[in-house]
């Protein structure tokens, strides 16, 4: 009985989801949810609303409540729906903040991780460069041979050279310059 009435629920638009409702208001409901409501035992719907969201809706069996509610405990119900609903609120904003704070800390990692690679490159290209500058200077005393070792220094050194040129690059941080562009031109 509660699957159908869910499912009634969901397919019935037009009737006053935003306010509450007990037994007696059941039979202006339609008749399949009043119906199903009746099987399932159901004695009051209650909307769990806050100001940011409706969260859904509190429903009282006739197992839970013995009778039907009076003016006191509709009152009471309503406002346990009430913090109901600001504490799915609060849950939610909750959620929101440790997302944004993980989300900040991850980038203070990757800052921290680009700051690493930054030094590490400096300290590759420090060797790299006394390295290719004795190779230049074997390749200028044995000739321009293509085949010379000194010349396959060379290239390896320039390969590991713009290696280091591109780490360096993914590491630094960019500042944003805004200014006005011709988009035909774009």
């Amino acid at each position: 009985a509660i699957a159908d009435m869910q499912s009634l629920w969901a397919q019935t638009p037009d009737w006053p989801r935003s306010q509450a409702l007990t037994a007696p208001e059941f039979r202006d409901l339609p008749p399949a949810i009043a119906e199903a409501l009746g099987a399932a035992d159901i004695t009051a719907v209650v909307p769990i609303q806050s100001p940011r969201q409706d969260w859904g809706h509190l429903v009282l069996s006739s197992c839970l409540w013995e009778a039907s509610l009076d003016d006191t405990e509709d009152d009471s119900v309503a406002a346990v729906a009430d913090q109901l609903a600001l504490l799915l609120d609060g849950a939610a904003l909750l959620e929101r903040t440790i997302t944004a704070e993980r989300g900040l800390a991850h980038a203070e990692k990757l800052a921290a991780l680009g700051e690493l690679a930054a030094r590490i490159a400096h300290e590759i290209r420090n060797p790299v460069t006394g390295a290719r500058s004795l190779a230049q200077q074997l390749a200028r005393e044995r000739g321009t041979d293509p085949d010379d070792p000194a010349a396959l220094i060379i290239g390896e050194l320039d390969r590991v050279e713009q290696r280091v040129r591109d780490l360096l690059v993914l590491a630094r941080r960019e500042d944003l310059h805004l200014e006005p562009v011709e988009l035909g031109e774009l």
